[in-house]
């Protein structure tokens, strides 16, 4: 399943689609972290891609220059030269942006526990809006996922709810069947507060 999410990942970011891609790559980490790998240890390519979708976030142009240059260098070197290239490139102008370089490599990002306990003190949608986008947020345990998707619905971001569940349906049935249920009586529970 990793390698056909990291497919679909590569595809929504050549598309310029970097949200999609972003939940993408994060579902291949959290989705193979529950086979004794914690998420600290996602792939080069993983990590790449969670990175530059970051980058997009400020800096679309350029993260789908290193995007570009990644893929042709693929071709021609190592995966892992490639890889090591693109990331040199990301911290240049992450240093440039923010006048403080940091080795991407060092930077692990914060455990979903830790995301629920920033929650519990400012909201989720408050939390969800500053740090997905800024942080990268881990999520080792089927449980845990479970639980991001259910907030997700809670609050209203349904079509992210779908794209996580879409993404992560293979392996995770009995789960994104209860969650996709859970969206359906939200979604006609608006319909009838509307009426």
């Amino acid at each position: 399943m990793s390698k056909k999410l990291l497919k679909l990942a590569e595809k929504a970011f050549s598309q310029h689609d970097y949200e999609s891609a972003y939940l993408l790559y994060c579902t291949s980490v959290s989705g193979k972290s529950g086979k004794g790998r914690s998420p600290q240890t996602a792939t080069p390519e993983e990590l790449l891609g969670i990175e530059l979708c970051v980058l997009a976030r400020v800096q679309p142009h350029a993260a789908q220059m290193i995007f570009d240059i990644y893929r042709a260098l693929r071709f021609g070197h190592s995966d892992e030269s490639a890889e090591s290239c693109a990331l040199n490139l990301i911290e240049s102008i992450q240093a440039e942006l923010y006048d403080h370089p940091e080795p991407l490599q060092q930077h692990n990002g914060i455990d979903y526990n830790e995301f629920k306990e920033l929650v519990e003190g400012g909201g989720f949608e408050a939390i969800y809006e500053n740090i997905v986008w800024s942080t990268n947020v881990f999520i080792s345990q089927k449980k845990d996922w479970v639980d991001f998707v259910s907030r997700l619905i809670d609050n209203g971001y349904t079509e992210l709810a779908y794209r996580y569940i879409e993404a992560a349906s293979e392996s995770w049935n009995s789960e994104a069947r209860e969650l996709l249920a859970k969206i359906k009586d939200k979604e006609s529970g608006a319909l009838r507060g509307k009426n």
